[in-house]
C-alpha cells in the first residue's frame, strides 16, 4: 500500500511540475515581447490599383444579430484589406429570414457607403434580382478579373 501511495504522490508531483513549467514557459513567451508585433499594428500600406483584386461579396450577412457571423467577418476582412477592390456587395436569403439591414448598418458604421449594395433573392423563387443583374453586368465589364466570394447560399 505504501508503494501505491508513493507512486501516486510521485505522479501528482510530476504533473504539478509539468503544469508549472508549461505556465512559466508560456508566461515567459508572452511577457518577453520585444515589440515585434506592435510595430505592425495600425501600419497602413498602399497597393497599386493594378495589383488589386476585383471582388464582389455575395452574402447573407447577419452580423449584428444573434445568428451566424461568418459573412460579416468576411465583409470586415475585405473592408480592411487594401489588396481587395470591393466592387460591390449583393445580399441574399440564408440565415433564417432575409434581412438587408445588417450589411447596410455595417457599411454605414465604417463609413463605406460608397460601396454599391444590391438586394438579391429573398426566397429561393424570386428570379432575376437587382443583385443578379449587378453580378452579370460587372463580370461582363471585367472579363476574367472578378472574384465572387459567395458566402451565402448562392441565390443570386
Amino acid at each position: 500500500m505504501k508503494f501505491i501511495k508513493g507512486f501516486f504522490k510521485f505522479i501528482w508531483n510530476l504533473l504539478v511540475i509539468i503544469v508549472a513549467v508549461v505556465i512559466i514557459f508560456f508566461g515567459f513567451m508572452i511577457f518577453r515581447s520585444d515589440g515585434f508585433d506592435k510595430k505592425y499594428i495600425g501600419e497602413e500600406y498602399d497597393v497599386d490599383q493594378a495589383d488589386k483584386i476585383k471582388v464582389i461579396l455575395d452574402c447573407d450577412n447577419s452580423l449584428g444579430s444573434f445568428w451566424e457571423v461568418d459573412d460579416g467577418l468576411v465583409l470586415s476582412y475585405l473592408l480592411n484589406k487594401p489588396e481587395a477592390d470591393l466592387l460591390g456587395i449583393t445580399t441574399t436569403f440564408g440565415n433564417r429570414t432575409y434581412d438587408h439591414k445588417y450589411t447596410v448598418n455595417m457599411l454605414y458604421k465604417v463609413g463605406r457607403t460608397d460601396i454599391p449594395l444590391f438586394k438579391g433573392e429573398q426566397t429561393p423563387d424570386d428570379g432575376i434580382t437587382e443583385a443578379a443583374i449587378f453580378l452579370a453586368e460587372t463580370v461582363a465589364m471585367y472579363p476574367g478579373e472578378v472574384s465572387i466570394i459567395a458566402a451565402g447560399p448562392v441565390g443570386n
